[in-house]
């Protein structure tokens, strides 16, 4: 996985290097990969795994990372560590999440069957708003967009610094 991620960022690279466009997508394609994130967020939020599991590739290379603003960094390797994870996280915590996402800024690229999606995230819990910074990495299987790679880093109001 992180060698996909690796040459994903290289090809990205290497277009702007040269001048030439970066990948893109028609905008049904770029929303339909967009659904797939927005899908497997509401998925989770309602405890719903089966469904939420559905997004991700069944795989050893599956990427899944998580850093909270309470200095917290889950992160597992792999299918099988990822639901274990994930069905420990809902078993602790197993009300649904009232809580209203937003995906600001989605920015989509498509490289053949490998799309990556970066964004910011805003989760309103009721007066309380946690941002994030959000990457996503999806492969195209049997027609359909799986999630392969997903990288949340919760960040405080206003300590996003950007680089243009």
């Amino acid at each position: 996985m992180k060698k996909l991620i690796f040459l994903g960022c290289a090809a990205l690279l290497f277009n702007i290097a040269n001048g030439q466009n970066q990948p893109s997508a028609s905008k049904n394609e770029q929303t339909a990969i967009r659904q797939v994130i927005m899908d497997s967020k509401a998925a989770f939020d309602k405890r719903e795994l089966n469904t939420f599991y559905n997004y991700f590739i069944k795989s050893p290379a599956l990427y899944y990372q998580v850093y909270e603003t309470s200095g917290q960094l889950i992160l597992a390797h792999g299918w099988d560590a990822m639901t274990h994870m994930v069905s420990g996280y809902v078993k602790a915590h197993p009300e649904p999440s009232k809580a209203k996402y937003a995906q600001l800024d989605p920015r989509v690229q498509v490289n053949g069957s490998t799309a990556w999606v970066s964004a910011n995230g805003e989760m309103d819990m009721g007066g309380e708003k946690t941002n994030s910074r959000e990457f996503f990495v999806l492969e195209k299987q049997g027609g359909q967009w799986k999630i392969s790679a997903i990288i949340v880093q919760d960040y405080a109001k206003g300590k996003l610094i950007t680089v243009k």
